[in-house]
Parts: structure tokens; C-alpha cells; sequence
């Protein structure tokens, strides 16, 4: 088995608006499941949220109806990290990392209820971090490559300006005889915008679907150190696809730090 940096979102988009400042007991929840991926069981190991006010209530549950809280809910200022916005494009994301990590097995379902205690209709995305637990041997183990260099780099990616609700593609390209390994990812952003991630030649998606980039990552400040390296094998690359969610136009900075391993290549008789 091996590990593979992965992120569930779970959206409600919008939330229904509440009783302002009401008390869970009296806060209606909407549900909000997310199937695991179907390749490997997932670690949940750090929650954060934007939202159009912060005033929310969770819960979260497994497929067998077990709850991961005591009654009657969670604050999500409490339980979730925020975004603190640093001005002219800084975000610093500051992370609740999971006292104990949850473990939700390939396949199943992760259930996130969510209640609104604003008295406003709200726009609500919760990102859990965490690790996805692929059976079998890493790639970089199967393919077996012989490391004979290790040299620190980063690639700064820039969409220059977005327009209101465009799309930009950022690619990271491997060299010939290099591997990868990504293990901080920073960014700025003048605006709210979502992330996809796709990594190697293999097409691995690293998320269920996009994540806002204030739940990402941030600027150096509150920056996204991964628990394990995103791994981009030689002559592939890193694709993140970027989107305008303000309306209005965006420059979004992203830059990957991390590892470049020089491997002996195989001589063919």
C-alpha cells in the first residue's frame, strides 16, 4: 500500500438560510454525501471552509450512520479552519487538523449536514485534507527507480489576468530522466476561484471535484505543506486547472516546491 495526497469537497451550494444565531436544535441540516474514491480508502486528516457567512453547523457521518460528533452539532468556526485574508491578493489558510483522523473505506459514504445559523441563504464549501491508501506498490517503487540525484526546485505558474468566470490551464513539465515530487504548493489570488488538480500520465485526479482555492492553499504565510509528495513521473506533467468563481477579473499566482530526483537511466541491450 502506498499513499496519495487526495481532497473530498463537500458544497452546498447554496445553503438554505437559518434562524440567525439559533441554536443547533433548532437549525434544519441539509445533507451533503460524498462517495469515496473507488481506488483506495481515505484518511481524513484536516477540515476548512469558506463560506458567505462563517455562521454554520456540521456534522459529519459514515455510511454505517455512525457520527463523528456528539450531539447536537459543531460550530464550524471551531471544527473547520478558515482563510484570513491578508490583502492585495494574500491568503493565509490556516488548517483544523483532526485530533484523530477518519478512515472511510474505498466506495463508501461520507455524509457532511450542514445548517445555516446566519439567517441568510449561504454559499458553504467544506474541504477535508487527507490521504488516499492505494493498494499495491508506489510507482516510483514498481518502476524501479534508481535515485542518484536529488535537487530542490520550484515552478511558479502565473494565469496573468482571468476574466470574469474563464477558465486558465497551468501545466508543471517533467524533464527526461527526473521525477517530481511536489510537496508545497503556495498561491495569491485577487479573487474567489476554484482548483483541479491532475497529475502524471496516468490522469490521477487528486480531488472528487474542484476545490475553492481559499480551502487549497495559501500565500507563505499559511502555506499547504502535503503529508506525502504529489508524484509526476518524467517527460509528464502536473495540470491544474484553474476557474474564475468571482465574477470579476482574477490573477491567480500558484508555485509547487519540492524535489527533483535524478534516476540512472536503463541501458537497453
Amino acid at each position: 500500500m502506498y499513499k496519495q495526497f487526495f481532497i473530498n469537497n463537500f458544497n452546498a451550494l447554496p445553503l438554505s438560510a437559518g434562524t440567525a444565531d439559533a441554536l443547533p436544535t433548532g437549525t434544519y441540516f441539509t445533507d451533503v454525501p460524498v462517495t469515496m474514491p473507488i481506488d483506495g480508502d481515505f484518511e481524513g486528516r484536516r477540515l476548512v471552509y469558506v463560506a458567505t457567512d462563517p455562521r454554520v453547523y456540521l456534522k459529519i457521518k459514515n455510511s454505517m450512520g455512525y457520527y463523528y460528533n456528539d450531539v447536537p452539532a459543531l460550530d464550524a468556526r471551531l471544527s473547520c479552519g478558515q482563510t484570513v485574508n491578508l490583502g492585495a491578493g494574500g491568503n493565509a489558510l490556516i488548517f483544523k487538523n483532526l485530533a484523530r483522523r477518519i478512515l472511510a473505506p474505498a466506495s463508501s459514504i461520507l455524509t457532511l449536514e450542514a445548517g445555516d445559523f446566519s439567517g441568510a441563504q449561504n454559499n458553504v464549501r467544506i474541504a477535508m485534507h487527507g490521504l488516499k491508501l492505494v493498494p499495491g506498490l508506489a510507482p516510483w517503487i514498481a518502476s524501479k527507480r534508481k535515485y542518484i540525484e536529488e535537487i530542490p526546485w520550484q515552478s511558479p505558474q502565473y494565469t496573468g489576468s482571468l476574466v470574469a468566470n474563464q477558465t486558465a490551464i497551468l501545466s508543471v513539465s517533467v524533464p527526461s530522466g527526473y521525477d517530481f515530487f511536489i510537496e508545497r504548493i503556495t498561491a495569491t489570488r485577487t479573487g474567489a476561484a476554484t482548483v483541479e488538480l491532475n497529475a502524471g500520465g496516468a490522469q490521477l485526479n487528486l480531488q472528487n471535484t474542484a476545490t475553492h482555492i481559499d480551502n487549497f492553499t495559501g500565500n507563505v504565510a499559511g502555506h499547504l505543506i502535503l503529508d506525502v509528495p504529489i508524484y509526476i513521473p518524467e517527460n509528464s506533467m502536473l495540470v491544474a486547472k484553474i476557474t474564475d468563481i468571482s465574477g470579476a477579473t482574477n490573477a491567480v499566482t500558484m508555485t509547487f516546491e519540492g524535489t527533483l530526483r535524478r534516476f540512472q537511466k536503463t541501458r537497453e541491450i
